[in-house]
Order: structure tokens, then C-alpha cells, then sequence
């Protein structure tokens, strides 16, 4: 276990340094040529970004998408709206919830026309902000925006899962597990616990076959109807 940890830690660091170096060579090619290198550069750092959690890259790349987005919206407003998200989801770990939502409320300002034009390119990219947003209002007890935000999230990956469950089931279990643990937090356990059994229906054969990809959602499901059954007394 020990000796594959730190194989693990040691593919990370090798990872990040390679992406740190792509950025060193982006970077300069870019203050150099930027009209064919900034999209490069702001991929990059995306990348960078959501591999390590880089806050700084993470703040810097919307910076970036967004000035190719003034210039080129069609091409590069899709990026936008996804680097946005992802920094909302790391602003939202490193406990910086006043900035997170900022990130979230202009990500769904992009993603939402995006989506309703062509939701079968964008569609999945409303979901996921939405979904994360609603955990991070849930996390700061706005329950009837967190609510909405779930159930929007929810309705769509629905539809997703409908059309393409391979790819869509997994983020359709996360969503209801996220519907579990807010109806817990409002007391509603009968719904809590379906939406935790119908999670769970999905996770479980998925965990049997891929345990290191689903098991830790699996575990938080259980964990949720354990504490919808103790009448959402746990902590979360």
C-alpha cells in the first residue's frame, strides 16, 4: 500500500513538472506570438491547474480564456465556462466559499446559452457546474438555492444517463448522492434515502468492477443512508 502511494506521489510530482515546464515554454512563445500561442498557453494551464490544484494556474487560466473569448467567443467561450468551474471547485476546497460562488455564478452564465444552443456539446458542462455549485451552497446552508441547483443538475444528468448511461450513470450516482446528504441536512429522510438507494443501485456494480475509480463514492453513499436511517443526526 505504502510502495503504491508513493508511486502515486511520484507520477504526481513528475506530472507537475512537466506541466510546469510546458507552461515555462508556452508562456515565452506567447509573449512572443501570442495571436497563435495563447490558446496554448491557457490550455496549459488548465491542465496544470486541475491536475495539482494549482490556485494560481487555476486563477490565471479563466484570465486567459477570457481575453481569447473577447476576441473569439464562438471558439473559446466553451473553455471559459469550464475553467471557471473548475476554479469554484478548488476555491470551494481550499475553503474560499465568497470567491467560489463568484467563479460558479459567471461559469453558469457562460455554460447555460452555450448549452441551450447546442446541449449536445454543452449540456454535460451545465451539469457539472450546477452540481458542484449546489454541494458548495449546501456546505454553506443556503438549502433552497442548493435545492435548485441540485435538482437542475439532476434533471439533466438524468436525461444524459437516458441517452448514453455508460458514460452519464456515474455522474447521475453523484448527483443523487448529493441530493441525499441535502435532504438530511432538511430533515427529509424517506427522500434522502431513496435518492441514497437509487445511488447506490448504480455505484455498487460499478465499484464491484472498478473499486479505486467508484469506491470512495460508494462509501460516501452508505455513509449517507446511515445518517438519514439515524434521522441525519452525522456530521457532514
Amino acid at each position: 500500500m505504502l510502495r503504491g502511494l508513493g508511486e502515486l506521489q511520484r507520477h504526481g510530482e513528475e506530472a507537475r513538472h512537466t506541466l510546469e515546464e510546458a507552461v515555462a515554454i508556452n508562456r515565452s512563445l506567447a509573449e512572443k506570438d501570442p495571436d497563435h500561442y495563447r490558446d496554448d498557453l491557457a490550455a496549459v494551464l488548465d491542465d496544470l491547474a486541475q491536475t495539482t490544484g494549482d490556485q494560481r494556474m487555476a486563477d490565471e487560466a479563466p484570465a486567459s480564456w477570457r481575453q481569447l473569448a473577447a476576441l473569439e467567443p464562438e471558439i473559446y467561450r466553451p473553455e471559459l465556462g469550464r475553467a471557471l468551474s473548475s476554479r469554484g471547485s478548488l476555491l470551494d476546497d481550499r475553503h474560499s466559499p465568497r470567491e467560489a460562488q463568484a467563479a460558479y455564478d459567471e461559469a453558469l452564465k457562460v455554460l447555460r446559452p452555450l448549452a441551450a444552443a447546442e446541449p449536445g456539446l454543452f449540456l454535460a458542462d451545465l451539469a457539472t457546474a450546477l452540481d458542484r455549485f449546489g454541494v458548495l451552497l449546501d456546505e454553506e446552508r443556503l438549502l433552497d438555492e442548493a435545492r435548485s441547483a441540485g435538482d437542475e443538475a439532476l434533471r439533466i444528468r438524468r436525461q444524459l444517463a437516458a441517452g448514453n448511461p455508460e458514460v452519464f450513470r456515474p455522474e447521475l450516482a453523484s448527483s443523487l448522492q448529493h441530493l441525499a446528504v441535502l435532504e438530511m441536512h432538511v430533515h427529509h429522510t424517506e427522500a434522502g434515502s431513496a435518492a441514497a438507494r437509487e445511488a447506490l443501485a448504480i455505484l455498487e456494480p460499478l465499484a464491484a468492477q472498478h473499486a479505486a475509480e467508484f469506491g470512495g463514492e460508494l462509501a460516501r453513499t452508505k455513509q449517507a443512508l446511515a445518517g438519514l436511517g439515524a434521522g441525519g443526526t452525522q456530521r457532514w
